[in-house]
């Protein structure tokens, strides 16, 4: 907690205090100034009992937003695995109709140099170093956004 949160909590209990000194109790002959001090002294265990909670969520919170995104990123890594690339064809293996993820050489002539999701990692040892390759999700939104007719 920042030091204003503190000067809150602080000036909030120093009010509490305040007000239970002021007014006597019927119940009690005894000092008013030890009733207040345990009120304040409750007060303030109690608002530090709260923050430790915020603290104890916040983490759990935390955790909870980790483990949605890595299943999301599970998610989506399986959806583009469903993906087919018809009518492309991997340059290193072969493979007709690409499953998953193609990759486009950004440097070989339009289209000319493609790579299957499982090739792409062999790319600098199969292909020149100097070239680029682009990922590609969906052939089809590819193709769309770049005006390319498929024949």
């Amino acid at each position: 907690m920042n030091s204003s949160g503190w000067n809150n909590i602080s000036n909030q209990s120093m009010k509490e205090w305040n007000n239970s000194t002021e007014q006597p109790n019927k119940n009690s002959s005894g000092n008013q100034s030890t009733q207040g001090w345990n009120s304040l002294s409750n007060n303030l265990m109690n608002k530090q009992q709260d923050t430790c909670n915020i603290s104890k969520l916040e983490k759990k919170i935390n955790t909870l937003e980790k483990k949605v995104e890595i299943l999301s990123q599970n998610s989506s890594k399986r959806k583009y695995l469903e993906i087919s690339h018809y009518n492309i064809t991997c340059n290193n293996c072969q493979k007709q109709n690409i499953n998953g993820i193609r990759y486009l050489c950004g440097n070989c002539p339009t289209g000319s140099y493609n790579l299957c999701y499982q090739c792409i990692k062999y790319a600098e040892e199969i292909h020149p170093q100097n070239h680029f390759f682009i990922r590609i999700p969906d052939t089809q939104a590819w193709n769309q956004l770049n005006n390319v007719q498929q024949p």
